[in-house]
């Protein structure tokens, strides 16, 4: 029997396999949904550590180790302890390269809470890609255990004002013992002396080297920020959980009048745990201040693959370090420019990149407001060749805005009040009953709302291990009834009561934006709304004007190639 494509048993197999992803597609909806806007989680990750038994390692954990057996290998020292005058135990693992030592980079984090010790406790020779790279490329790779890991019993951004005086005491006399005297610690330490020493930190560890920047300036010779939780203000807007207000000693927003010092901002594009804006947040506040001429930015494409390990509620990805070599190896060549010259070794095309990726990080912030989204999507629209003229305005960027505006004030003014859809009966579920009334909830609206996000989607599957798909197979997916009927039962309620307003508001606003004629009916009486008018025209300017500051900053940077090129 022949078995083509148009066959009953293929055909057969080909609907079962459709089912099986619409099965799949609702079931890891709410997973998706968190996944693509900023959930921070509660505490950090840290990446599994390697053994690398090819270093020399001189350490001390005492005070640290309780609990903890620290198996010492032939090339692992001890080092004599190091406190604070009142008897505050410094943790350190001091990582040396082979051969000559070019200079020291000190890892931070500062906001562990001390019952998760033995957990999360840096231990001598473990190291990450990162600082295998740099222990390669000549750098001491140095790793502090502090305070928190022996008396912070509260979440990190609650941490009381003396143990915050502590840790970053602590960071200091650590730099000036390895300035001074860091024979005083091991006699094989004194070829670290004199060398360039930089303070680096990761997610909180990133907030706490910049603070340490702002308190102890002329210390440090520079210090690097990645993915730091940077700007406290924003990061509110970004989750549910930071209902309190936030200690003003943490918050490193407060006192960048003070830095003297290079920054250098590592921020990974995809990160869904401190989203790209709260470094941009922070970024843009120095600049206001004049400190741009000591801050350079790096923006890493893609960070970290979806972690499925975490607790549910934490479904994230992006955080950590790539996983992609050639954006690694950027990072790294980015970092030794850093390290072995200056902040003005990497380009100021950096300036340009934090214009364009500000309003690229719009559309996955929860805190968006109808103005920030708007200029995302329509620079998106700008983009694919869509020009900025009166008719292109009329044809595609004012509906646009009456769409987005429609969603926000539908979310502004909604009734619902629990945690599930259940006996939700909001704007948008009223205006989807009247488009299924009128027969306008077709399959071809659909099909637009699903290949809106099967790209994304399939990325996550990816990433996730579960599936992988073609762009053919989604588009099969994408047109089927049986998809169709999943987003129909999603839309009305009907499939799942516990489904959170977020992952609803998610699929309503998949299909307004996927088919933005659905509202037609109501663009009369917006043309006469004055409002919204004068909103749209204030609108039009901010996008233009954002248009035209990226162009004046492209042609910079061509200026300078060319004047560079003169010269040469």
């Amino acid at each position: 029997m022949k078995r083509g494509a148009n066959t009953p048993l293929a055909r057969s197999t080909q609907k079962q396999k459709i089912a099986e992803f619409s099965a799949l597609y609702e079931n890891k909806l709410p997973d998706f949904v968190n996944l693509i806007f900023s959930n921070e989680p509660k505490k950090s990750e840290r990446q599994p550590f390697i053994l690398n038994s090819t270093k020399t390692i001189i350490y001390n954990q005492k005070g640290y180790d309780k609990g903890i057996n620290i198996e010492r290998n032939d090339n692992e020292l001890l080092g004599n302890s190091l406190k604070l005058k009142d008897g505050t135990p410094i943790g350190y693992n001091i990582h040396l390269p082979e051969g000559e030592i070019k200079g020291s980079m000190v890892s931070v984090y500062g906001g562990h809470i001390a019952s998760d010790r033995k957990e999360l406790l840096f231990l001598p020779g473990y190291t990450d890609n990162f600082e295998r790279a740099l222990l390669a490329q000549g750098f001491a790779v140095i790793q502090l255990n502090l305070l928190d890991l022996l008396k912070l019993k509260v979440f990190q951004d609650l941490m009381p004002k003396d143990i915050h005086i502590k840790l970053h005491q602590s960071i200091h006399h650590f730099f000036e013992t390895i300035r001074e005297k860091p024979e005083s610690l091991h006699s094989s330490l004194a070829a670290i002396k004199e060398k360039p020493i930089f303070l680096f930190g990761a997610s909180f560890g990133g907030r706490t080297a910049i603070k340490h920047a702002e308190l102890y300036p002329f210390t440090y010779h520079g210090y690097i920020s990645f993915n730091g939780a940077l700007s406290y203000d924003m990061i509110k807007k970004t989750d549910e959980q930071y209902k309190f207000k936030v200690k003003e000693w943490l918050d490193p927003n407060f006192d960048i009048s003070q830095i003297q010092d290079p920054i250098f901002l590592i921020q990974n594009r995809d990160d869904n745990c401190v989203n790209l804006k709260v470094t941009l947040d922070w970024y843009q506040n120095a600049k206001k201040l004049g400190k741009e001429a000591y801050i350079r930015l790096w923006i890493v494409e893609k960070g970290s693959p979806i972690n499925l390990n975490q607790e549910k509620a934490f479904v994230y990805k992006g955080h950590d370090l790539t996983k992609d070599k050639n954006l690694f190896a950027d990072l790294l060549d980015s970092t030794l420019l850093f390290t072995n010259h200056s902040p003005f070794s990497i380009t100021p095309l950096h300036e340009w990149r934090a214009l364009r990726y500000d309003m690229i990080a719009n559309k996955n912030y929860n805190a968006v407001s109808l103005e920030e989204e708007f200029v995302s999507y329509a620079y998106d629209m700008y983009q694919r060749g869509i020009k900025l003229n009166d008719e292109n305005w009329e044809a595609y960027y004012e509906p646009l805005y009456y769409t987005l505006n429609y969603l926000h004030s539908c979310v502004d003014n909604h009734d619902f009040q629990g945690k599930t859809l259940y006996g939700f009966k909001g704007q948008f579920h009223q205006d989807l009953e009247a488009l299924k009334k009128n027969n306008l909830l077709t399959a071809e609206n659909f099909t637009k709302a699903l290949k809106a996000s099967f790209e994304t989607f399939a990325q996550f599957l990816k990433e996730t291990k579960l599936l992988k798909c073609g762009m053919s197979e989604l588009n099969d997916y994408a047109k089927s009834s049986i998809m169709h009927d999943m987003y129909s039962d999603l839309l009305e309620g009907n499939s799942n009561e516990k489904m959170s307003y977020k992952t609803y508001k998610y699929l309503v606003s998949t299909l307004y934006k996927s088919n933005k004629f659905l509202l037609e009916d109501k663009y009369e009486q917006w043309d006469l709304d004055s409002k919204i008018q004068s909103d749209l025209k204030k609108v039009r300017k901010v996008f233009e004007n954002k248009i035209a500051t990226e162009r004046e900053l492209i042609r910079d940077v061509w200026k300078e190639a060319i004047r560079k090129i003169k010269q040469s």
